[in-house]
This record gives structure tokens, sequence and C-alpha cells, in this order.
């Protein structure tokens, strides 16, 4: 199948990279989309990130099969100005709200959209607003690194020493809450908080290494959305997972393949967390931490590989109903 992209891997996104990369492990012919040049099918990216350049080429032809993959953050704030907000994503990306230039060729991206048949994968749909039809949850594949496929090993699992291993940046408030929580949780951790959350960042292969050498990892975007540190963690240890409040796919069941923690909140100051006691439970059961361990490691091999969310899609689009306009809210 020949493969055109509106918004390749330029953009940055690991959605954007990883499918890209699992289409061309199935056989498929992957390439930037150039006018006039005949596809079998067009994947559209709408992507949250400052240096994208929302320049789109010609659109193609209206006979032309569009999959939409909507990679943007949800949020209230982030929509289009005057479009009634029915659900939270709608065209999100960073710059959106302060660059003139991005925000009308997101108009002319929906107006070309509306009226269309096509199916619309959206990276970050919540929880509290049905589905339309034609509507699929997609996330972020893991990332082929070589220390990352190494299957857990039990003895291997119960000899790590550090109990906990957190990087993550100052994104969000709750996260020094939190931070500051495990820190006073009397347990062999080792906590690295990105005050600016851009510089200074640990070479992939560190954090890799940091990760597999603690039993527990933890996962707390923020927002309540998932990211693609979720499946770095969930093939190399143990891990604890904060509430999401977005659909995904295949999502993961607490106890079986992760560990859930709660947040107490009163809509927008944090209270209070449980994730020490879920720590410190997890750590006074290595045995069970390690069955956990292990169903989250095949559980992400088996549905978030970059292969696997590559052939997701497409059988999503094999399957769609072309006869029928999608719907936008």
């Amino acid at each position: 199948m020949r493969i055109g992209v509106f918004l390749s891997s330029k953009g940055g996104s690991p959605l954007v990279v990883g499918l890209e990369r699992g289409l061309h492990q199935l056989g498929h012919h992957v390439e930037p989309f150039r006018s006039g040049t005949t596809y079998d099918l067009v994947l559209l990216f709408n992507q949250c990130a400052h240096t994208v350049d929302y320049s789109y080429p010609e659109f193609p032809k209206n006979r032309v099969l569009i999959a939409f993959i909507d990679s943007a953050e949800y949020g209230y704030f982030k929509r289009l100005p005057g479009v009634i907000n029915h659900y939270w994503n709608a065209f999100a990306p960073g710059s959106l709200d302060h660059d003139t230039k991005n925000r009308n060729e997101q108009r002319r991206l929906w107006r070309f959209l509306e009226g269309r048949s096509f199916p619309y994968f959206i990276r970050e749909f919540s929880k509290h607003v049905a589905f339309p039809s034609g509507y699929h949850p997609i996330d972020y594949p893991l990332y082929h690194y070589s220390v990352c496929h190494q299957p857990p090993n039990r003895d291997e699992y119960l000899r790590r020493s550090l109990d906990l291993f957190v990087r993550w940046g100052a994104s969000h408030p709750w996260r020094m809450d939190i931070t500051q929580a495990l820190r006073n949780c009397h347990t062999k951790c080792e906590i690295d908080v990105l005050q600016d959350n851009v510089v200074h960042r640990m070479p992939q292969k560190q954090f890799f290494e940091r990760t597999r050498a603690a039993r527990c990892s933890v996962s707390f975007d923020g927002y309540g959305s998932g990211s693609f540190r979720m499946t770095e963690v969930l093939v190399r240890c143990l891990l604890l997972q904060g509430p999401l409040s977005i659909h995904t796919r295949e999502p993961l069941i607490g106890g079986t393949h992760c560990v859930e923690y709660q947040i107490e909140n009163d809509g927008e100051k944090f209270i209070s967390t449980n994730v020490c006691d879920k720590l410190r439970e997890c750590l006074a059961d290595p045995e069970r931490s390690y069955r956990i361990y292990e169903s989250g490691y095949h559980h992400c091999m088996t549905h978030y590989t970059e292969r696997a969310t590559a052939k997701y899609v497409l059988d999503v689009v094999e399957k769609h109903d072309w006869s029928k306009p999608t719907t936008l809210f």
C-alpha cells in the first residue's frame, strides 16, 4: 500500500513517528504527501507542537481515502474559536491560541474535512463524553529500543535494589505534590524533576537503564491524559498509574497490568494521594508486583508496539463505512 502523510515525522510527535515506523514494518510505502501522486490512503495529522508548519500542501481529491489522526492534547481552551465544544479535543495544536497562521490553517482543515467520510483517530478524548460514531482512540506506541525488549525475569526483578525511579517535568503543580509525597515515603527512591521541563533531559539510554534498575515507576501526566513514558515504563518495571480522564485503546486493567493510585482534589486544588500506600504495598509483596509487571509487559508488547498500532489503524480503515460523512462534533 502506498500511503501519503500530511505532517510527517518532522513534527516530532512520538505517535507520528511510531505510526510511520510501524507501517514500514508491515511492508507499506510511506512518504510525505505530494500533490498529483496517487495514494491508496492519506494520513492527515493534527499535532500539538509549536514547531509544526501548518502550511498544508494542496489537499487531495475527494475520492482519496483519508484517515484523520488528531494527536493533540485535549483541553477546554484548546479548540477552534466559535465551535461548540461537544468534545474536548477539536483541533488543538499547542500554538493555536496565539498563532494566527496556525489558527487559519486549522480552519482550512476543518472546512476540508466537514462533509467527508473518514475514520477519526483521536489521542485524548474525555471519558465524560460519549464517542461519536467513527471515532477511535489512539495512543503513543512503544518506542523501539534494544534494552526494552528484554522480557521480564523474576530473579533479576527481585534482585533490584532501587524501589522507585521517577523522572518527569514540572508541567503540572500536582506533580510537585506527588513528588514531595514520594520523597517522604521512606523508601529507596530516585526522583528527578525537570523544573524547566525542556532542557537538561536525561539521555534516553540512561532513562531506560534507570527505569529497568527499579522495581516501580510512576506515571501521571498531570491532566489525566496518557504519556509515551507509560509504555516505556511498562516494559521495564511495575507501573503505578495515576487516574486517567480519557478513553484509551486496549486500556490497562488496574491490578492486572499496573497498579492504580488515586488523587483527591476539589476540582482545582490538590488535596491528597494514596500513591505512597500503593508503593509500599508493591514493595511488601514483590512476587505479586512481579506478576503485574510481567502482565503489563506482555499487554504492552501485544497492543502498544509500533507495528501493532499501525495494524490497528489499517484495520479500522478497512472496516470504515465510507458512505457516511463523519461528524466533527
